[in-house]
């Protein structure tokens, strides 16, 4: 795996995502615009990514990993299929990389435009593939289907 891979899945284990939650304060998703709780009712935390509807169906769509409402897929690794985990940690890495962008270029916003969010997270998948052979061959067996639904 890239190391800028290694280091969202990290982050993430380490509450290092830098999210409003982190800093008691409560705003809407960068994705999805939903929620304003804090401490895990919604909004912009951790909580709250696991479960949001941008990256489920990020997941789903272009990973082919079912979250299924469960934040715990999304924080610990999936499973111990090798194939699987490599694509979850890509996919940490692009909702790492689109949430930071998004951040930090108010013109790169999805404005909660689902479609949007979803084709923005897999470019960052397609360019962790270009610094990996592992994560190239991995995302390569699912290329071929989602080629065909872009």
């Amino acid at each position: 795996m890239p190391p800028c891979v290694c280091y969202a899945v990290l982050a993430l284990w380490s509450n290092a995502w830098t999210t409003a939650g982190r800093y008691q304060k409560s705003e809407p998703c960068v994705l999805c615009g939903g929620g304003l709780g804090l401490g895990g009712s919604g909004g912009d935390d951790l909580s709250h990514i696991g479960t949001c509807s941008h990256v489920q169906a990020f997941f789903l769509r272009k990973l082919r990993i079912e979250l299924r409402e469960s934040k715990n897929l999304f924080f610990l690794f999936p499973g111990i299929d090798g194939d699987l985990i490599c694509r979850w940690a890509i996919g940490i890495y692009a909702v790492y990389s689109h949430l930071n962008l998004c951040r930090h270029d108010p013109d790169e916003s999805d404005n909660g435009n689902l479609e949007v969010a979803v084709t923005k997270m897999w470019g960052h998948c397609r360019i962790a593939s270009l610094f990996s052979q592992c994560a190239r061959v991995t995302l390569h067996k699912i290329w071929a289907d989602i080629a065909v639904e872009d």
